[in-house]
């Protein structure tokens, strides 16, 4: 054991030199294992080794008895020691979990919270017999090409130095070393399902064939590898078909399968969004389509349109705000979307940098407006039922629902584009300018400019 746990720390970059490690020792074979190896080569690998431990309470006395084990453990050693009791099966209830899915959490907790203190790194003792029975119930449940790779040595500071170790390699460093642990008699019991794969499906399939287990081992140490080549190639991919905030449809129906899913995965990920099998999907199914929208938690709408997918956040379509433009202080007012894009907005007195506009035909002229044609009190709003505008050049008067068709505004950024309206309607909208009635021409003494953009410093 001593070989691999040294491998797997110097190969898969576990552990650095003034590390503050704290191993998770649950009085167990694999942890007492783990534990030891760390105290016992701390000087060499250069880290301040501590422990913590989390009673589950599920098991009565023995529960505690893991506890005594542990405390004694350390006592002997110095190995500063954190404890922390949780009535697992009770908060399991309350929160509707199963208690192996709440034992998890709570571990996983406690852990966050040592590495977001003054623990660089907490070390677990999962073994490569763990990871092979992780994969085998992953394949039985279901799963893609992430979970047949298992568990990762290293996932943010949570390393896993036995990773490459078997469990028979672990119970006899224990053996030479005359290390005593503690037996967890709920790992003897097939009443949880990780159990019944260790205790009947890997003899079997050990049975079937010899070396099955190595074989998987094997297996998912290369699926790790091409997996971590397609998510950066995963990566590359939505950076190619990025549109600011949104995606180019056509773009991403022109990546291979395996590439569309990565990238929906990656977009939901960068939402904090889970990714299963059934919202990937959905999320393809509106992708393919064109049209349409998938609600999803959070209060995010996945969104397509022939051109663009985009991820949304449902206050951005909701918002109903409506704001007074002042007269004064304009150089330093500007407004903000829900999507985040700017508006700012500039007084105009000097009229030859108009008429200068207008002989160049400078794209800025759209969205400058001729101050002495509004009238009274102009707002800042989003589109309302009934609005419509003459634009500078158009014939005739349009709503703003057919211009927006027209120009195949996706759907979902129409409610938050903004509008300016004086009392008798819209003068200008964002990416379509201003209205005939308002535009500044070589008469006009006084502008007004707007810049839009996600930045107008």
């Amino acid at each position: 054991m001593n070989h691999k746990a040294f491998d797997a720390i110097v190969k898969l970059d576990l552990i650095h030199q003034g590390d503050r490690v704290c191993a998770a020792l649950s009085g167990g074979a694999d942890s007492v294992a783990l534990t030891h190896f760390l105290w016992k080569n701390r000087e060499q690998l250069g880290i301040t080794l501590t422990a913590c431990h989390l009673n589950h309470c599920l098991r009565e006395e023995e529960s505690f008895r893991d506890q005594r084990f542990v405390e004694d453990f350390c006592r002997e050693r110095s190995i500063p020691l954190t404890l922390r009791t949780v009535d697992i099966a009770a908060l399991a209830r309350k929160n509707g979990l199963s208690v192996e899915e709440c034992g998890r959490e709570e571990r996983y907790r406690l852990f966050e919270e040592l590495c977001a203190g003054e623990h660089s790194l907490v070390a677990t003792a999962h073994t490569q017999s763990d990871n092979v029975e992780t994969v085998v119930f992953h394949l039985c449940r279901g799963t893609g090409l992430k979970g047949l790779t298992g568990i990762p040595p290293k996932r943010g500071k949570i390393i896993r130095p036995l990773i490459l170790a078997t469990r028979e390699e672990v119970e006899g460093y224990c053996q030479r070393e005359g290390l005593p642990y503690v037996t967890d008699s709920s790992n003897l019991q097939d009443v949880y399902s990780r159990n019944r794969v260790r205790h009947r499906v890997l003899p079997e399939l050990e049975a079937v064939h010899p070396g099955a287990k190595e074989a998987i081992a094997r297996l998912s140490r290369t699926l790790a590898l091409e997996e971590d080549f397609l998510e950066e190639e995963g990566r590359r991919c939505l950076d190619s078909i990025r549109l600011g905030e949104d995606c180019s449809r056509p773009g991403f129906l022109a990546l291979h399968p395996a590439m569309q899913g990565r990238v929906l995965a990656l977009l939901l990920k960068e939402r904090g969004l889970e990714v299963t099998a059934q919202r990937l999907t959905q999320l393809m199914g509106r992708a393919e389509a064109g049209e349409g929208q998938v609600s999803l938690p959070g209060g995010w709408i996945f969104a397509a349109s022939p051109t663009t997918l985009a991820f949304l956040e449902e206050s951005a379509q909701q918002s109903g705000e409506s704001i007074p433009l002042p007269r004064e202080g304009l150089p330093d007012f500007s407004i903000q979307s829900a999507s985040g894009k700017q508006l700012s907005f500039w007084e105009l007195q000097d009229c030859e940098q108009i008429k200068n506009f207008i002989q160049k035909k400078d794209s800025r002229l759209k969205n400058i407006l001729d101050y002495d044609k509004i009238y009274n009190t102009v707002l800042i709003r989003h589109r309302l039922p009934g609005d419509a505008i003459q634009l500078v050049g158009r014939g005739c008067q349009k709503s703003l629902k057919k211009l927006f068709n027209e120009e195949k505004i996706p759907p979902w950024k129409r409610p938050g584009l903004w509008v300016l309206a004086d009392p008798e309607g819209p003068i200008w909208v964002e990416g379509f300018g201003a209205a005939q009635r308002v535009a500044a021409t070589g008469e006009t003494r006084q502008g007004l400019e707007i810049k839009e953009g996600e930045d107008n410093e």
